[in-house]
């Protein structure tokens, strides 16, 4: 189950978060739009409840973590598209801005090891990602997680 996610927002000089300030910038045929994909991603949802595709009974652990790549000076680097491309690890998509990224980590059962395992699968995505990064002058700073 995939949807299409939106490009990335234009970048602004004021910086982050400026291309959006305010609602007053959204038409009702944008409000409509919203909406109607707002109501798709619901169905899609609860297709997977009424398919029975969530594990009943057995305990697992998935990740979601939040990075953004920043310059030599910390600043934003809006390079997430080259720095994918780059990296070539399926579970590392673009988030809106482009200088964030996320790393999806793959569910895993929680029984004996799981957490160390996930543990692992973090250290070693996040080791082959920095290296990456230092190659094109850039550093992760990690800014959130699920």
């Amino acid at each position: 189950m995939t949807s299409a996610r939106p490009g990335p927002l234009p970048n602004s000089a004021g910086g982050l978060g400026k291309a959006i300030a305010g609602d007053d910038d959204f038409s009702a045929a944008d409000r409509q739009r919203f909406d109607q994909h707002l109501a798709a991603e619901t169905r899609r949802l609860q297709a997977v409840f009424d398919n029975g595709q969530l594990a009943a009974g057995s305990r697992s652990l998935g990740y979601e973590m939040e990075v953004c790549l920043v310059d030599a000076d910390g600043r934003p680097a809006d390079a997430n598209a080259a720095f994918i491309e780059r990296l070539g690890q399926p579970e590392v998509v673009p988030e809106l801005a482009r200088c964030n990224i996320e790393f999806n980590g793959a569910p895993l059962g929680l029984a004996g090891d799981g957490l160390a395992r996930m543990h692992r699968q973090m250290q070693q995505s996040l080791e082959q990602a920095r290296r990456v990064a230092r190659a094109m002058g850039l550093q992760l700073v990690l800014i959130g997680i699920l």
